[in-house]
C-alpha cells in the first residue's frame, strides 16, 4: 500500500485477520505446559509463556477499540466498554467457578477443600495476588486482565494527556520488578508474579496501540516492521528468545520475549499480507483462536477427562494425553460457544460504538 494511504487504511480495518491464529497458538502454548510441559525442564517448561502473548494481544486490542471509538464519537463510554466485556468474560468464568463448586461439594477430599478455600480470590479476581492450587490456578492470568479492564480504560478516558506519562511509568516500574527478580528473588509479601511477568506484556500492548493510532510513529513503524518478511522474521526472533538454554526464563530474557511478541503482533496487523498470513488465517488455526477463552476456561476438565481416558504418566509431557486433551478442550469450547455464550454475545450488540 502507499505510504500516504497506510495510516488511514490501518485505521479504517474493522478487523485484524491473523489475531486469531495469534491467539491459538497462545493457548495451545498454555494446553502444552499444563499437559506435562511444566514438569519436561528446560524449554520445555516454556508454554506458559503464551499467556503473555495473550496479554499483549489484549492490550493492544482493547486500547485501540477506545482510541477509535474517541476518534469517531469524540469520547469513550465506559459504560459500553464494561457491558460488553462483561458479557463477553463473565458468564462462562462465573458459571465454570459454580459448576466446579457445586462438583466438590460432596467431597470431602485434599483437592476439593483446596478449591473451597481458594474460591473467595477467584470470585473477586484476586487469584494475581493470592496464589491459589489446583483448578484455580490458571484464573491468575484472568485476574490480571480483569483489573487491567477496570483500571485502564477510566485512565484513558479522564487522564487526558496523563495517560501516556502514566503509562511510562508504569512500564518502567514493571520492568524494574521483572529485573530485580532475576538478581534477588522476590521480596517478603510481593506475589511472585508482579516479579516474573507483572502487567509488562499488556503495558506494552498498550503502548503499541497508542503508536499505531498516530501516522508519525505509524509510519516509522511501519518502515521497520511493515514489510512483508517482518513478521516471519519477528516469530523467529521470538521462538530464538523463548527457546534460548538457561535455567530459568526470566528478567532480561522474558523481557526480550515480551518486546519479540510485541514486534510479532505489530508485523501482523501493520499489514493483511504479511509472510504468516497463510498460517495465521488458516482455518482451523484461527478457530482455534475465536474458541481460545472457551479453551481456557474449560481445559481443565478435558485434562481431567483425558486422564481418566489414557492415564497418562504424572511427570513429562505425554504426547496422547495432550492431543485428547486438546481435542476435548476445543470440543467443550465450542459447544460452550455455541450454546452457552452465544446468546450473551448478541447483546454485545446493544452497547456497539464508534
Amino acid at each position: 500500500m502507499g505510504q500516504a494511504n497506510a495510516h488511514p487504511e490501518y485505521l479504517a480495518r474493522r478487523s485484524f485477520g491473523s489475531l486469531d491464529g495469534l491467539r491459538a497458538l497462545s493457548i495451545l502454548g498454555v494446553l502444552f505446559h499444563h499437559c506435562g510441559g511444566s514438569t519436561s525442564g528446560g524449554v520445555w517448561a516454556r508454554g506458559h509463556l503464551g499467556v503473555d502473548l495473550f496479554f499483549v494481544i489484549s492490550g493492544f486490542l482493547i486500547v485501540t477499540l477506545l482510541l477509535r471509538e474517541r476518534m469517531h464519537t469524540g469520547t469513550v463510554s465506559l459504560r459500553a466498554f464494561y457491558a460488553r466485556r462483561s458479557l463477553r468474560i463473565l458468564p462462562l468464568y462465573y458459571g465454570v467457578l459454580l459448576v466446579t463448586w457445586l462438583a466438590t461439594l460432596p467431597s470431602e477430599s485434599a483437592g476439593a477443600r483446596t478449591y473451597r478455600e481458594g474460591l473467595p480470590w477467584a470470585l473477586l479476581y484476586l487469584t494475581n495476588w493470592h496464589v491459589v492450587q489446583g483448578m484455580l490456578s490458571c484464573t491468575w492470568s484472568l485476574a490480571a486482565e480483569e483489573q487491567f479492564y477496570l483500571a485502564w480504560p477510566w485512565l484513558q478516558k479522564h487522564g487526558g494527556r496523563l495517560a501516556l506519562p502514566v503509562l511510562v511509568l508504569l512500564l518502567a516500574t514493571c520492568v524494574g520488578l521483572q529485573l530485580t527478580h532475576a538478581l534477588h528473588g522476590v521480596p517478603a509479601g510481593l506475589p511472585d508474579f508482579l516479579q516474573q511477568a507483572s502487567f509488562t506484556p499488556i503495558l506494552l500492548g498498550v503502548a503499541l496501540a497508542h503508536l499505531l493510532h498516530h501516522a508519525p510513529a505509524h509510519a516509522g513503524m511501519a518502515r521497520i516492521l511493515g514489510t512483508a518478511a517482518a513478521a516471519p522474521i519477528c516469530l523467529a526472533t521470538l521462538c530464538t528468545a523463548v527457546l534460548w538454554p538457561s535455567d530459568d526464563i526470566d528478567g532480561p530474557q522474558r523481557l526480550l520475549v515480551h518486546l519479540a511478541m510485541t514486534a510479532l503482533v505489530a508485523s501482523c496487523v501493520l499489514r493483511e499480507d504479511h509472510g504468516l498470513a497463510g498460517m495465521l488465517r488458516f482455518r482451523p488455526l484461527a478457530t482455534v483462536g475465536v474458541l481460545s477463552y472457551g479453551i481456557y476456561m474449560l481445559h481443565g476438565f478435558a485434562m481431567h477427562l483425558s486422564a481418566a481416558l489414557l492415564d497418562p504418566p504424572r511427570t513429562g509431557l505425554a504426547p496422547a494425553h495432550l492431543a485428547l486433551s486438546t481435542v476435548l478442550a476445543t470440543a467443550l469450547a465450542w459447544a460452550s460457544y455455541r450454546w452457552f455464550e452465544s446468546p450473551f454475545l448478541r447483546l454485545k450488540q446493544r452497547f456497539a460504538r464508534g
